[in-house]
């Protein structure tokens, strides 16, 4: 296994030689002759620079997809979509360090984290979907006679087609992952794809372009455009070629994404914020609960959307549960992403290290306990402590926003007060997801009903796989990305009749 460091140099080379867009099979320069710097947030320098795309730059990628998707890779066979498949995850699974290595870089998240979890995710989500163009099946209805025209009968049924271009617009906290997540479903579907990665981040989708051309994809079906997203992003969401808009990232964007693409009726699946709820009842495996939060709440340095950032815990053991994260914080070393034995990185930018510093600052003003952490790194880069703080009022703007960091709040409850735990639960503008914590499961399936979100676990947090359904409701988003609900939703459905 390659120490970090030689692979931290791969992933720099691979930086200085892979910066222009990625249009029709080929790296290409961009019409708008800008660039993006890339920051390392580890050391707050400029650590890439790529070719910033602007409209004509995604015209050129939507065309070159559409044109792909008319003459060949929508009109392949199944069957050879599904061997195209396999054969990308065979030379995926020889390259996840080097996925690992750029995201790291440019992202903060903890490389070795990302050579092990991440890659697994990207394994598996391939894997998964490399079965599915053969598994694509409509429904054949029993002959019925037609009343419009006595005498006769028909047939009824339906078939999926691909939907066409598709167009994916990335987050910044798991570029590879997302680029994968939502490429590779379209793909498998006879889709051809456009990809807008965010400003933050632009580097590893490139390098999956070149994997994808190396494993045999026909010029055209994956395009990579760089560039900021109310240019290029918008450019994509407003094209009349683009059927289908997949976008992870925050809700006001979302927002924006929904009415423009409502404008052309596009289809949308919108992964947005979230605003996780993490219930602890006394009956629970208390120490495998709290080393869960820990984990789940400092998982991508606190910036993903099923981050636990609310941390309900019954009265009776909510000492013990805060002292059991408090021990597990002190043994954590906030760090470079890259550096041997670091493990948590920093946040994404300067900006939003004080932003979250100004989220700590403010709720403590307001009556909150920082129990441990709450302020930034010390050094070089973006680093935040990893941070708890017990909070009585859950009306605070704390315990209402997504705060996209490593901090959470912990706040007690009472057995007997059920009915407010659940308002406490629902009362905020995302529902993306929560868990439950307890040894009955009595109490855990009557809390089911009442929790308005889209994914919820039992004595587990922020489960995904890609044979099961994600998303959430409300201000969390619409749609649902992987399993069959996240691959059908990238064909339309047409009903045929045959009559006789």
């Amino acid at each position: 296994m390659q120490a970090n460091h030689e692979l931290v140099k791969g992933a720099r080379d691979f930086a200085r030689s892979h910066g222009r867009l990625y249009i029709n099979g080929a790296q290409t320069d961009s019409l708008l002759e800008e660039t993006l710097d890339t920051i390392d947030p580890s050391s707050g320098d400029v650590w890439a620079t790529v070719h910033a795309g602007g409209v004509a730059d995604i015209d050129r990628a939507v065309q070159a997809a559409h044109s792909c998707f008319e003459r060949d890779w929508g009109r392949r066979p199944p069957a050879d979509r599904e061997r195209f498949l396999r054969r990308f995850l065979d030379l995926l699974e020889k390259n996840t360090d080097l996925l690992a290595a750029l995201d790291s870089i440019d992202n903060g998240v903890v490389l070795s984290m990302l050579r092990t979890q991440g890659a697994g995710l990207l394994l598996s989500t391939v894997e998964y979907f490399s079965g599915w163009p053969t598994k694509i099946a409509g429904q054949a209805f029993a002959p019925t006679l037609l009343p419009s025209v006595p005498g006769r009968t028909a047939t009824l049924s339906t078939i999926f087609e691909p939907i066409g271009v598709v167009g994916c617009i990335l987050p910044w906290n798991a570029p590879a992952a997302f680029s994968l997540t939502k490429a590779i479903p379209a793909l498998a579907a006879g889709c051809t794809v456009v990809v807008k990665p965010a400003e933050q981040t632009p580097v590893s989708a490139l390098a999956i372009a070149e994997l994808l051309t190396e494993a045999g994809l026909p010029a055209g079906a994956f395009n990579v455009v760089n560039g900021m997203g109310d240019v290029a992003g918008a450019a994509l969401v407003n094209h009349p070629l683009v059927r289908k808009i997949s976008f992870t990232g925050s809700t006001d964007v979302g927002r924006i994404i929904s009415q423009a693409g409502g404008r052309s009726f596009k289809r949308l699946t919108l992964e947005l914020g979230g605003k996780s709820a993490f219930i602890v009842m006394d009956d629970a495996d208390i120490d495998t609960a709290a080393a869960v939060a820990h984990m789940a709440g400092y998982f991508l340095n606190g910036q993903f959307c099923m981050c636990p950032s609310r941390l309900f815990v019954e009265r009776r053991v909510r000492d013990r549960f805060v002292a059991t994260m408090s021990a597990m914080a002190q043994s954590m070393r906030v760090g470079p992403s890259y550096q041997e034995g670091v493990t948590m990185g920093p946040l994404i930018s300067a900006l939003d290290q004080q932003r979250v510093h100004g989220i700590v600052s403010d709720v403590a003003a307001a009556g909150g306990t920082v129990v441990y952490g709450g302020a930034p790194t010390e050094g070089p880069g973006f680093g935040f402590q990893p941070t708890l703080v017990d909070v009585a009022d859950h009306g605070l703007p704390f315990c209402q926003e997504e705060i996209f960091g490593p901090v959470m709040g912990v706040t007690a409850f009472d057995r007997d007060e059920m009915d407010g735990l659940v308002k406490m639960v629902n009362n905020v503008r995302y529902g993306l997801a929560a868990s439950i914590w307890t040894s009955d499961l009595k109490t855990a399936h009557s809390l089911i009903p009442t929790l308005q979100v889209g994914v919820v676990s039992i004595n587990d947090h922020a489960t995904v796989d890609a044979m099961y359904p994600f998303g959430g409701v409300k201000d969390s988003g619409i749609g649902r990305e992987f399993g069959c609900d996240g691959f059908e939703s990238f064909f339309e459905k047409k009903s045929v009749s045959v009559c006789y």
